[in-house]
């Protein structure tokens, strides 16, 4: 999830090129045989990129509807027509629905995902809905995830640090990680790195040493 989430079409296009370029395999087939059941449909909805990117609008109160009625209207739960309008439509739309249904059913839509999911398409769910709602505070805690307990997952925090380096994508993230943990995310890299290493980092993320 952390490496689909708030992908572009286009993105996730030149991911599936790149990666049968590098690896001589389709990452949609990589992915069918590594995942299983709706968390495998939703990622390959995901690698589709199909999400609507016009600026076109859309009617909330239908999609608030489509959406109770494939969880909580119903008995049984019509998994993937949660999953096909939650990857397919725009982002700022679904801050819409999402914010109508609390109106309408007065619970937030991650009650309504935890209720009628479990295991590993929940936890996905709720991180593309967490992603969709504010992209820079969600990429925020994947960076503390990546330093919080004992030691630190280096990979985790490389691979953040160089895809979301550009400054018009780290420096709200910055802002969202000081508002949300009470410190700077240089302070934090600080505590958890050394050496070249350390200053590698800082240096991406445009922080002083």
């Amino acid at each position: 999830m952390e490496v689909f989430v708030g992908r572009t079409n286009n993105d996730m296009k030149k991911l599936c090129e790149e990666y049968k370029k590098t690896y001589g395999r389709e990452l949609e087939d990589d992915v069918k045989g590594d995942t299983s059941g709706y968390v495998r449909r939703l990622y390959i909805v995901l690698l589709q990129g199909n999400r609507d990117e016009t600026n076109e609008a859309r009617d909330v109160e239908a999609d608030v509807e489509s959406l109770y009625r494939a969880g909580e209207g119903r008995s049984g739960t019509n998994e993937m027509g949660f999953i096909s309008l939650l990857c397919n439509r725009p982002s700022s739309h679904l801050n819409n629905v999402f914010n109508r249904y609390q109106q309408k059913y007065s619970h937030t839509i991650e009650k309504a995902i935890e209720k009628e999911f479990s295991g590993d398409v929940e936890k996905a769910l709720l991180k593309l809905v967490s992603s969709i709602r504010n992209m820079s505070e969600y990429i925020a805690t994947q960076f503390e995830k990546s330093m919080k307990g004992v030691g630190t997952n280096d990979e985790k925090l490389i691979r953040l640090v160089v895809r979301y380096r550009a400054p018009y994508f780290i420096e709200p993230i910055k802002e969202a990680y000081k508002t949300k943990y009470g410190k700077t995310l240089g302070k934090r890299i600080k505590g958890e790195t050394s050496g070249d290493y350390q200053k590698l980092l800082l240096a991406c993320i445009n922080e002083d040493c």
